[in-house]
């Protein structure tokens, strides 16, 4: 596989990241279309730093799998990867854990559990449907391996691998095919650039 840089548009600037794709490694040369990753909740809230940490594993698995040419987080684009969370609930299990004559003791993990349920769906600037709308839903139940490991964080990464990987196969599965889909949609290949 060619490694070679992708443009990664963000508000605050530009910056060049080496592609080398985690999931997506593939020989294909990127689409020639923008896209836009969204990452919204459904009905029911939780914390903004969820939702900011599931769009952050999305940014980084398709600009290095190196399917667009450009991949962007806020609008114009020509396509629309969005991501509703619908789902989010979290538990951790905690024990005091302390000397039985009393005095100082510290609150261990016992353990973690994460489900995660949603929707992804792939548009064309207009709204129109690219492809056809994925559910995903995931339970995830993490153990501690010592008194000073956090299951937590080992829970909701492997909470969010089902809609990151869901989401690069909508996103970038079957290029020749995404072609012909964004065509029915009405996404035209932009002219060839110098």
């Amino acid at each position: 596989m060619t490694i070679r840089p992708l443009l990664f548009l963000i508000p605050a600037g530009l910056f060049l990241v080496p592609a080398a794709g985690r999931l997506l490694a593939s020989d294909e040369p990127p689409l020639p279309w923008t896209l836009q990753i969204e990452v919204a909740w459904g009905k029911d809230h939780n914390r903004e730093i969820y939702r900011e940490d599931l769009q952050a594993l999305l940014l980084q698995e398709l600009i290095a799998g190196d399917c667009y040419r450009a991949i962007v987080i806020e609008p114009p684009a020509d396509l629309t990867l969005r991501v509703t969370l619908e789902t989010l609930d979290i538990s951790e299990e905690r024990e005091f854990r302390g000397p039985p004559a009393g005095g100082a003791g510290e609150m261990v993990s016992k353990g973690a559990a994460v489900t995660v349920a949603g929707r992804i769906e792939l548009v064309a600037a207009g709204g129109k449907p690219v492809r056809e709308t994925h559910r995903f839903r995931r339970v995830v139940r993490a153990d501690p391996r010592s008194t000073t490991d956090e299951p937590l964080s080992r829970a909701l990464l492997q909470a969010w691998n089902e809609p990151v990987r869901w989401a690069a196969r909508m996103a970038c599965g079957h290029r020749d095919r995404l072609r012909g889909e964004a065509a029915k949609a009405g996404i035209p290949a932009p002219p060839a650039q110098p």
